[in-house]
């Protein structure tokens, strides 16, 4: 009997007498389970030895690939692979509140992972699949040396810094001295001068805020979206700003606590003026190119008058993230980013490792392996950053920055803001897992 038909006469079953379910289904589901657990098996070993995206035709359902369209899923399979290590095996067991939705396990020659996958029964086609967080094995990471690495991360493409250190000692580092852009890791520096302001001045965690249409900004976030005047305690802006890198959250710190206040905390050289999310928005996407050049060779003062005379004015809501050209222009636009090198970052995260909002999001770091994770990351077009503080149980305090910069190769079609993206993730992982068994 096939397939198709046993659910069909499970189905059946089920409609019938309660002791008639009693005695039968466990024979019939479990010889459904079993040939659907070794047809899913198959299917998995299929898509993660894919060679080329043909190869996933037929595998997957129309309504599937019409949302994620094949070449995009074998990009993440390719990078997974190459990354993660070469396909080993996979075992399936079926989720019974689910009927057609099983969990796997992925192992990987380095690395293993969890997932779902579902499938539509009277044709065997995929129609969902989940890939959980990998894990690189104990084993590997006792394995591999330093140097393999490091020489690793040397051949990931991009302008790049990598810092990695100990309690108060820098034990490896790469180009920490180059500016680069980082994204939304910036907000570290707002994050500390709203602690400093709460320790300074008659303000707390619990003072309330109301969110306004001025201030608004773009996603990342939710914040964009609250009605003009919903209120908000300060810890939850200061949350919501570093747990899911809100933008809207941020500007509104940034205006609550001042601009000039919260440039007292950034490096002395950096390039003033601190630009808001929405401005930096703006200055992208809502003036022209002469225009934006004219703004990059002002000089502070006249910066700072331009923003708040003409950019202020114009309405962030008025940028159409469905038909923006991501990459236009990207030599003079990504100017108006947020720039530090890998010690201004390491140093930010020294003291801002305490403060609660950083604890909430772990980033790439496995919170099972540490006592305490602090971390911030960042992404934009051609930028991603990623800085974690970990704290083992005896005490240590471990650093690692990875900051990489690639205007010239974008993969923005499959999810990446620089090319190697899942490379540099890897990367930290590996870094972070090797620091752990210290």
């Amino acid at each position: 009997m096939n397939n198709t038909l046993k659910i069909v006469v499970l189905i059946g079953i089920m409609i019938g007498s309660i002791i008639g379910v009693a005695i039968a289904i466990p024979y019939i589901m479990i010889g459904v389970q079993t040939q659907n657990s070794n047809f899913l098996e198959s299917r998995l070993r299929s898509i993660f030895t894919a060679e080329k995206a043909e190869d996933l035709e037929g595998l997957f359902s129309a309504e599937f690939e019409s949302a994620v369209p094949l070449d995009y899923l074998f990009f993440i399979i390719n990078q997974i692979t190459t990354y993660y290590g070469d396909f080993e095996n996979a075992s399936v067991s079926p989720r019974l509140e689910i009927f057609n939705v099983h969990s796997y396990t992925l192992n990987l020659e380095n690395s293993n992972t969890t997932g779902t996958i579902g499938f539509t029964p009277f044709t065997q086609e995929i129609n969902s699949f989940w890939i959980s967080y990998f894990e690189f094995y104990p084993t590997y990471l006792k394995k591999i040396n330093w140097s393999t690495i490091y020489d690793e991360y040397s051949d990931l493409p991009g302008n790049k810094s990598l810092l990695i250190a100990k309690n108060n000692e820098i034990v490896h580092s790469i180009n920490t001295g180059d500016k680069l852009q980082v994204a939304s890791t910036f907000k570290l520096y707002v994050l500390e001068a709203l602690h400093e302001k709460i320790v300074n001045h008659s303000i707390s965690l619990d003072t309330e805020i109301p969110i306004l249409d001025n201030y608004k900004s773009l996603p990342s976030g939710i914040l964009h979206n609250e009605e003009n005047g919903t209120l908000f305690t300060l810890k939850e802006l200061a949350d919501f700003m570093i747990n899911i890198s809100d933008n809207t959250a941020t500007d509104h710190l940034i205006y609550y606590l001042n601009r000039t206040y919260v440039e007292s905390f950034l490096p002395s050289d950096y390039p003033f003026p601190l630009l808001t999310t929405a401005e930096s928005f703006k200055l992208r996407w809502l003036i022209n190119d002469s225009q934006l050049n004219s703004y990059l060779a002002m000089n502070e003062t006249e910066k700072r008058v331009f923003l708040d005379n003409n950019i202020s004015k114009l309405n962030v809501s008025d940028i159409d993230l469905t038909s923006l050209n991501m990459t236009y222009n990207i030599d003079s636009r990504k100017s108006v980013e947020w720039t530090f090198n890998a010690t201004d970052i390491y140093k930010i995260q020294n003291r801002t490792k305490y403060y609660n909002s950083t604890h909430l999001n772990p980033g790439l770091a496995d919170p099972n392996d540490w006592k305490l994770v602090s971390f911030k990351g960042g992404s934009d077009v051609g930028v991603y950053s990623l800085a974690h503080s970990v704290q083992a149980n005896n005490g240590t305090w471990f650093y690692c920055v990875i900051i990489t910069n690639n205007y010239d190769e974008f993969q923005l079609d499959y999810g990446s803001y620089v090319a190697g993206e899942w490379g540099y993730s890897a990367i930290c992982q590996k870094i972070l897992g090797k620091l752990s068994l210290e």
